[in-house]
């Protein structure tokens, strides 16, 4: 009584899928599923295939967020029975609240490859509007950065921009660890719910983030501000410069993180999942 569990709904969901119609019937199939393999407007054809013969196959679809569930479930209602969700997390490295705020300068950090759906391009956008004292880090790197970097140089004196390329997870966390940042932002045109927002909430970071996929789950009023997928720069400026998020602010930012999206919970809760199929 074999679970085979694919961590993405793409190719090994389908073949699985073909092995079970095929050659050994009684497997039973697992999918996790996140954005790119979930949403199909995502892609060029709005479709993606063999979709029908995924959801024929698996016995469960489990989406990262409830809006990935519920939007399988709208999109095929005859298997809305196989579609839940189970939320991912990041692990608690005894994760402390840096509360050590530097007077006068705002810091933001973002950390995602510079791909054209992340739209890295429009952090600086924002950031063109803003006339206080910011620091931008950025970590990833990726096919955009040097368009990235062109842009950069048109910024205003009163922002700084570190452009950190890949750096190692443990290298992030101590950043966090060790650094005052004031938002994390994400201003992608797609999402599923990114594993980097989850990190820096852990540390007790407030989010800016657009309204997209399941944003909005991880994002709310406990831990950030969300912003329309198409938004005005000069607006998002003006909410970094004013909006903040003091210590006890931060604290209900970390609380939400145990609460929602820490890893041994969650991934505890999964497996039990998986274990009770077999």
């Amino acid at each position: 009584k074999d679970v085979c569990y694919s961590y993405w709904l793409d190719e090994w969901a389908s073949i699985l899928s073909i092995v079970k119609e095929n050659y050994i019937n009684d497997i039973k199939i697992v999918s996790r599923a996140h954005g790119f393999d979930l949403y199909d407007y995502r892609h060029s054809k709005g479709y993606i295939f063999p979709r029908h013969l995924q959801l024929k196959n698996v016995e469960k679809v489990i989406a990262v967020s409830a809006n990935g569930a519920s939007y399988l479930a709208k999109k095929y209602p005859s298997q809305k029975d196989k579609m839940h969700y189970s939320r991912l997390g990041v692990s608690c490295d005894n994760n402390k609240i840096n509360s050590e705020k530097k007077k006068e300068l705002i810091t933001l950090v973002s950390c995602s490859g510079v791909i054209k759906l992340k739209r890295i391009h429009l952090i600086a956008k924002i950031l063109m509007c803003s006339e206080n004292q910011i620091k931008w880090v950025h970590f990833g790197d990726g096919p955009l950065l040097r368009e990235v970097k062109e842009i950069c140089k048109n910024l205003p004196d009163n922002v700084t921009v570190e452009l950190s390329g890949n750096v190692t997870n443990s290298e992030i966390k101590k950043y966090y660890a060790t650094n005052f940042v004031d938002w994390f932002i994400n201003v992608s045109q797609f999402e599923g719910i990114p594993v980097s927002m989850m990190e820096a909430i852990s540390y007790g970071i407030p989010i800016i983030a657009t309204d997209v996929g399941g944003v909005n789950e991880i994002v709310n009023e406990a831990t950030g501000i969300l912003i329309p997928k198409d938004f005005e720069p000069s607006e998002v400026a003006r909410m970094i410069e004013k909006e903040s998020f003091d210590s006890t602010k931060r604290n209900d930012v970390q609380t939400f993180w145990e609460e929602h999206y820490n890893a041994e919970k969650n991934f505890t809760d999964f497996s039990h999942q998986l274990l009770n199929l077999s």
